[in-house]
Parts: C-alpha cells; sequence; structure tokens
C-alpha cells in the first residue's frame, strides 16, 4: 500500500470496519442468544437476518438504484447464505460455548486472509488474531 494520506485513510476505513463488524457479530450473538428461549434457533436467525435486511435497505435506499433481476438473484443467494449460517452458527449454540462458537465462525475469514497474504505484516496480523 503506498505512503499517503489517502492510502493510510483507506487502511483507518478498513481497519474500522472490520473491528465495527466483529464487534457488531459478538455483541448482536450475545443479545441473540437470550432470544433461544423464545423463539428458537430458527426464529432467532429469521428476526436477526431481518432486522439487517432493513438496515440494508435503510443504507442503500433501493428505490434510488434500480435493482436488476440479476443483482436481485445474487443477494438473495447471498441473504440465504447469511441466512444459513446464522441458523447453523445458532444450533452449534447448543452444544457448544459462545466464544469457541464465535471463534470456529472466524476461522474460515482467517484461513482466507493466511492464503491470500502475500506480505509478512499481514502474518503478523493474523498471529494477533
Amino acid at each position: 500500500m503506498p505512503h499517503t494520506a489517502s492510502g493510510k485513510s483507506t487502511t483507518l476505513i478498513a481497519v474500522l470496519a472490520l473491528t465495527g463488524s466483529m464487534a457488531s457479530l459478538c455483541v448482536g450473538t450475545s443479545f441473540a442468544k437470550h432470544l433461544f428461549d423464545a423463539l428458537g434457533a430458527q426464529g432467532t436467525t429469521a428476526l436477526r437476518v431481518s432486522f439487517s435486511a432493513l438496515i440494508l435497505l435503510c443504507v442503500w435506499r433501493p428505490w434510488r438504484t434500480p435493482l436488476t433481476r440479476a443483482n436481485a438473484l445474487a443477494i438473495a443467494l447471498y441473504g440465504a447464505a447469511l441466512g444459513a449460517t446464522n441458523l447453523l452458527f445458532y444450533m452449534s449454540l447448543r452444544t457448544v460455548p459462545l466464544g469457541l462458537a464465535i471463534a470456529i465462525e472466524f476461522t474460515g475469514a482467517l484461513a482466507v486472509a493466511v492464503l491470500s497474504s502475500r506480505r509478512g505484516i499481514g502474518f503478523l496480523w493474523m498471529a494477533c488474531a
């Protein structure tokens, strides 16, 4: 990455987005776990994915940008994959402690980072993770 103000701000935005994403996942999962008694894993997943879709609608505002059929299909498939991932994750919480389940969930993303890293600093950050 170039050592420019733009490169540094891009890196900062990426780090903040990643940190926010991880914090959101952990906090959301912690709150969602309390819904299991009332809604079960399936109901909790439906509620969480629906809430996420509402947030996305507020940010993206699809009425300002027309949605093509190909994009709608890609979004639907991605949403289904996220829903399945959430459901399987929540189902795992019946047998695995929350911290361990989150660590296992991050293993996939960490593996992608390890396999795609080309610089030493990347491996340092992965070791910290």
